[in-house]
């Protein structure tokens, strides 16, 4: 007799269907009919493979994800870098060039450019996800700042508005990494947040050809573009105009 995994009744060997819940099974006969399945030589070198490999990385992988960027950079013990974090110093040799104050949280990225830079961050101030602060010369955030998510804030202008020049540093970092020797036709100038700003989310804090402060407990509207000092005590958004322009098509 053959069980039924279901009801539990027992059933004639030859049936494939239960004659009391009407479940498909297989009779005992044809599962020990049934040859074991074999893996192939090949794969099991592989997976052991893999599997060495994945030893020797392990402590390298474990390292980077773990550290992400903390050890060139001079955190508060009372400071964290939140998993989704991250310090991209390519200055590494100088971690003083990035700074974070007492009890603050960083949820972005801190990058220094290779030709210098410095960021500091006053107490309890915040960086929110996927948020970048880039700096060239000098980027310097106060007390109980609050950046929300998805905000930029560059102290330089990246790339040279010169095509050949652009280039020749695209192709630089690409060869070795960031320059470390001032670029032609990049200019950085430092930005100021003071105290108490909030920044909402999606703001961009674009310096290079002049300086910027941000006045204290001024608030940034989301989607904002800062491009000039706002005052203290203000409130700072830009006045958005959509333009609509008919295409000319073949229709």
């Amino acid at each position: 007799m053959n069980a039924c995994p279901h009801c539990g009744l027992s059933n004639p060997i030859h049936l494939w269907t239960c004659e009391h819940c009407g479940l498909q099974i297989v009779p005992h006969t044809i599962l020990g009919a049934l040859p074991e399945s074999k893996t192939p030589p090949r794969v099991r070198f592989s997976d052991r493979l893999r599997r060495r490999i994945a030893r020797w990385l392990a402590p390298e992988i474990a390292a980077i994800q773990g550290d992400h960027g903390l050890s060139h950079a001079l955190f508060d013990p009372t400071a964290q870098l939140l998993p989704d974090g991250s310090v991209e110093n390519h200055r590494p040799s100088e971690p003083w060039r990035v700074r974070v104050g007492p009890h603050c949280r960083c949820r972005g990225r801190l990058m220094i450019y290779g030709h210098g830079g410095k960021i500091e961050m006053g107490e309890y101030s915040y960086v929110g996800t996927r948020s970048e602060i880039w700096s060239a010369e000098s980027i310097i955030i106060g007390k109980r700042v609050l950046i929300s998510d998805d905000v930029r804030v560059t102290d330089c202008t990246a790339h040279s508005a010169d095509a050949s020049e652009r280039h020749i540093h695209f192709r630089a970092i690409i060869d070795g990494g960031h320059p470390r020797d001032p670029l032609p036709g990049v200019y950085s100038s430092p930005i100021v947040i003071e105290d108490d700003v909030i920044i909402y989310p999606g703001v961009l804090v674009l310096g290079g050809r002049r300086s910027i402060t941000i006045g204290a407990r001024s608030r940034i509207a989301g989607g904002s573009v800062v491009l000039q000092d706002v005052p203290p005590d203000s409130d700072y958004r830009c006045q958005v105009t959509p333009i609509l322009t008919p295409r000319k098509t073949d229709r």
